[in-house]
């Protein structure tokens, strides 16, 4: 018995000691390998190992393919796992995700035919295929060369800054990285500051012995506005977006036109004007960056 007892005395200091050499070995489906001590585990979730040098790195159940404990490396070569080099968890588990539903924020620089302009939308994505937001802009209309004469009157003579605030509502079709998108505008163009060549524009309509007359052309206010788009978003890992949409648009616009008939032979002098309605449209397309 007191052999027995001996023997034991001297073989447990062993036997700890050799426990005490074994480390927590985690290996990944990358082939990744995580050697240190397991100081967090949450069953069939996620663990946290300390590694060398004090490092604390999560790790994924779904990403773990086996778990051992390991003579540590330097210490029984021969049965030591050689170690790989360490990288931080979130390296594996970063993947793309589209944000489906929270804020979000647009801005688009629009070149069209006929028309320049900046536009900023703010709003609230309710899913993929619903963003809906407010949205203002600044439109410098320069003329439409497929709209050359509306009503009679050359767009030139309509030219201006319009101050747009609208409803947008636009939708990614597919969630990937790369994904076609619609956009629709609806709401009202004020009108802002005119161009040299959209007010007092005149027009000589005859010129004689007796006299002459001639009309002037100014805008008086905008009207309502809209488009219509469709086009592609690059998204990227870090929630930024890059778009281009091909968009199709159109405001309601209303000008005065004033007639001044002159008779000199006579001293006779008469002017008259009116108010009239134009609709004009544009096509071309948007760059934006958004979040």
């Amino acid at each position: 018995m007191k052999k027995l007892i001996l023997l034991f005395t001297i073989l447990l200091p062993f036997s700890l000691f050799a426990q005490q050499q074994l480390e927590d070995v985690v290996y990944l489906k990358d082939g990744s390998i995580y050697r240190g001590v397991i100081i967090e585990q949450v069953p069939n979730e996620s663990l946290k190992i300390q590694v060398m040098g004090g490092s604390v790195m999560a790790v994924t159940m779904n990403n773990v393919a086996k778990m051992t404990k390991e003579t540590p490396y330097g210490v029984d070569v021969a049965k030591a796992a050689p170690v790989t080099k360490e990288k931080p968890a979130e390296r594996v588990k970063l993947q793309f995700e589209p944000r489906t539903k929270g804020f979000f924020f647009q801005s688009q620089l629009m070149l069209e035919a006929g028309q320049l302009g900046f536009k900023i939308v703010n709003g609230y994505k309710f899913g993929r295929f619903g963003h809906l937001g407010i949205g203002v802009g600044l439109d410098g209309v320069i003329g439409s060369p497929f709209n050359n004469v509306l009503n009679g009157l050359n767009t030139n003579d309509l030219s201006g800054a319009y101050l747009p605030l609208y409803v947008y509502y636009a939708g990614d079709i597919l969630k990937s990285k790369i994904t076609p998108f619609y956009a629709i505008e609806a709401g009202y163009a004020h009108l802002g500051p005119h161009f040299s060549n959209g007010i007092g524009n005149e027009d000589y309509l005859y010129e004689d012995a007796i006299g002459y007359n001639y009309g002037t052309t100014e805008l008086v206010h905008g009207g309502a506005m809209g488009s219509v788009g469709i086009g592609v978003r690059f998204n990227t890992r870090r929630r930024i977006n890059f778009s281009l949409l091909m968009n199709a648009n159109f405001k309601n616009v209303t000008y005065e036109e004033t007639y001044y008939l002159y008779d000199d032979l006579n001293g006779y002098y008469d002017s008259y004007g009116t108010r009239k309605n134009a609709t004009l449209l544009m096509v071309g397309m948007r760059f934006g960056v958004g979040f």
